[in-house]
């Protein structure tokens, strides 16, 4: 098996706002991979987006995961209880929902279906 034969590893810029790698997800064709709200594009070796806006106290992922076809990535934010789906293409939100009651989202995953997401908290 090839599995666990290459580690790649990528630097983040010296003033980036971005944090900590909670949750990391590649992108079903590997282009893409994405840690909490950093995103690099492995074929150009660079970073394209980056999700996160410490004034507007969003969005920091804690837990991520694209659509099996690789047009959306879901991510769940706990601080806010924010649930967001981002078009991959423009890495614009799409729809954003957040939970009736505090929730501090920690996981989430995809069913096959491509149309149903769970998330789970920590409470």
């Amino acid at each position: 098996s090839d599995l666990g034969q290459r580690l790649e590893t990528w630097h983040l810029p010296p003033n980036s706002d971005w944090r900590a790698g909670y949750s990391v997800a590649f992108s079903p064709d590997g282009r893409f991979v994405v840690a909490s709200s950093y995103v690099i594009d492995r074929h150009a070796g660079r970073h394209v987006a980056d999700f996160f806006q410490p004034r507007l106290e969003a969005v920091d992922y804690y837990a991520v995961a694209f659509s099996r076809d690789g047009r959306w990535l879901i991510g769940v934010s706990p601080p806010n209880s924010v649930i967001e789906i981002r078009n991959v293409d423009t890495w614009e939100v799409v729809k954003r929902m957040t939970a009736p009651s505090p929730m501090n989202f920690v996981t989430l995953s995809l069913a096959p279906d491509g149309k149903t997401f769970v998330t789970g908290d920590d409470q």
